[in-house]
């Protein structure tokens, strides 16, 4: 390449910035055609690797990005689980944004639903009855809305349920329960405020740099291109703090069990015992219904895995357990303002905490249960709400995905020579399989549910062990998907940065010229000048446009959600 550009005389395969054949080398030469690309360097690269350049883009174009991937939501079992949850969110922000929008309407629903029962605690008529039970209203809403990172479970079993929503001296329990959980909230700390800083000003520096003194510099756009791709990062991570998750794993378990609570007794005179409670439980204590597996692997997929990146495939037990605990205050609170008490005798003013006290069966039917109720977590009839919101969240899972890889992708294909190139059409391809991933998962995690619906009932006809398949598959094909893309992500960032596109074949846009691609050899970044403000400043607009869009909607939703 060095000999075609200092050669005055050259005069084989020009071309203008068109890509159309010129016939001497002079103003209007921009480059090469790819056939003479390839005569003269065939396969060899240019430039040759070059460590300043390396270090200078690594560092504020990519490690930034990376530094900020360590304030993704984990709290996963152990470092496997967590390297898969960093990969499912890196190779799909898709995914990662459907968790979390799923996890803000998840959240602004309940606070509706509980909102009228805790007007309805708060009531003179039931407030004068039993001046506490408001308390424990809003601390179920706050296990609901907090505690969505985990598989949540309610049983009947001896009656616990019943007893913690109904039994006098569980109030504590419940405050204890709601203390606890937000003390283990993740919130903000100055490792997350420094390392969001640190992404925001290098990106901002970098940006505003190769705008004053190097605009129009094709390889300074596609360094702004690939940095562009991670800027999701932002107002992601702001949202999962925002909605609220546990910052350890196993935090929910362990505050549901550290206190001992009261359980009514079938013994017909309203005595209680005090043990850990078994009504609420995020690790399963039964074997009901069983966990079925297909070729040694779970068919019940990531519903059971703890942790916020796995929010999606909850979707459907979590709202099961709500308003299984929502529909008990309901009843509840039902009974106080109708002066019912829970052994059937009138209603005593004086004598407050006797009128909800009462045996197991007598406990049970005050909030709408019956003693040793099975409570299956899994439901055939999916309320058209929560298809509601799967669609808001799918949309808005695009619009994030194609949001920020959109610009990359413009910018790079707008970048002489223009067309799909390595550049760009390795952003496409990260886009695709960001949102196959995502669609793949969020279709598997619906077959698993399907699955484990047929389980609970003992429906084990021949489409079950279809279905077993299909959800292993599916989840085993959508993980293979998002791991690789998110090492391609990381993996194509270098490749920019060491000079690995730095060939005929990238560099002439063959993949969509074909032979008609060419190489930009006889221009330099101020003959860009001109158009690189359009070019760059529209991909960086759009980026950023997405991102408060994206932030202001987690944070008004957010806010909404709190008292």
């Amino acid at each position: 390449m060095a000999l075609i550009r200092n050669a005055s005389n050259f005069t084989e395969g020009l071309v203008n910035g068109l890509g159309q054949h010129v016939a001497k080398l002079d103003e209007t030469a921009w480059g090469v055609n790819i056939s003479t690309c390839y005569k003269y360097c065939g396969s060899i690269r240019f430039p040759v690797f070059s460590f300043p350049r390396f270090a200078g883009t690594f560092t504020n174009f990519l490690l930034p990005w990376l530094a900020l991937t360590a304030q993704l939501p984990y709290e996963a079992r152990d470092a496997y689980k967590n390297i898969i949850s960093f990969c499912l969110a890196v190779g799909s922000p898709a995914l990662i944004t459907y968790s979390l929008v799923l996890t803000i309407l998840n959240r602004y629903w309940i606070r509706n639903q509980f909102q009228e029962l805790l007007e309805r605690a708060r009531d003179r008529g039931v407030n004068n009855k039993y001046r506490a039970f408001n308390e424990r209203v809003a601390a179920a809403q706050y296990l609901l809305q907090e505690a969505q990172q985990v598989p949540l479970r309610a049983s009947q079993d001896q009656g616990w349920l019943s007893s913690l929503i109904v039994v006098p001296g569980n109030e504590e329990w419940w405050q204890n329960l709601k203390n606890r959980l937000a003390h283990s909230r993740r919130g903000v700390t100055v490792s997350l405020a420094f390392q969001l800083l640190a992404a925001i000003l290098a990106w901002i520096f970098t940006v505003s740099a190769a705008f004053k003194s190097s605009l129009g510099d094709g390889t300074q756009g596609l360094d702004i291109s690939s940095g562009s791709t991670w800027i999701w990062l932002i107002p992601v991570i702001c949202g999962w703090i925002m909605v609220g998750t546990q910052y350890f794993y196993g935090a929910l378990q362990h505050d549901l069990s550290v206190d001992a609570a009261y359980r009514a007794i079938d013994n017909g005179n309203g005595n209680t015992v005090q043990e850990t409670q078994q009504g609420i439980f995020s690790r399963p204590i039964n074997a009901w219904p069983r966990r079925p597996q297909w070729l040694g692997m779970s068919v019940q997929g990531d519903e059971a895995i703890e942790g916020p990146a796995y929010n999606y495939a909850r979707v459907f037990t979590w709202w099961r357990f709500a308003t299984i605990v929502r529909d008990g205050f309901d009843a509840t609170i039902n009974n106080i303002a109708h002066d019912r008490t829970c052994h059937g005798e009138e209603w005593d003013l004086l004598l407050r905490d006797e009128n909800l006290t009462g045996d197991m069966e007598q406990t049970a039917a005050y909030c709408g249960l019956t003693s040793d109720q099975p409570l299956p977590p899994y439901i055939e009839n999916i309320s058209a709400d929560i298809w509601k919101r799967i669609l808001i969240a799918s949309l808005f899972a695009i619009f994030m995905q194609w949001g920020t890889t959109g610009p990359a992708i413009l910018i790079a294909y707008l970048t002489p020579t223009q067309g799909l190139g390595c550049r760009s059409g390795s952003y496409v391809l990260y886009g695709i399989f960001g949102t196959l991933a995502w669609a793949t998962l969020v279709i598997s995690s619906m077959i698993s549910h399907a699955v484990m619906v047929r389980e609970q009932g003992g429906n084990r006809g021949w489409r079950y062990s279809i279905l077993c398949a299909l959800a292993v598959l599916t989840r085993m094909f959508g993980k293979t998907v998002v791991v690789v893309n998110a090492i391609w992500l990381i993996l194509s960032s270098l490749f920019q940065y060491i000079g690995m596109f730095e060939n005929c074949w990238c560099q002439g846009c063959e993949l969509s010229l074909g032979v008609k691609g060419w190489i930009m050899l006889f221009k330099s970044s101020a003959d860009h000048a001109d158009s690189a403000p359009s070019q760059w400043g529209g991909g960086i607009a759009m980026s950023i446009i997405v991102c408060v869009i994206a932030f202001m909607f987690f944070y008004l939703a957010c806010k909404e959600n709190s008292d």
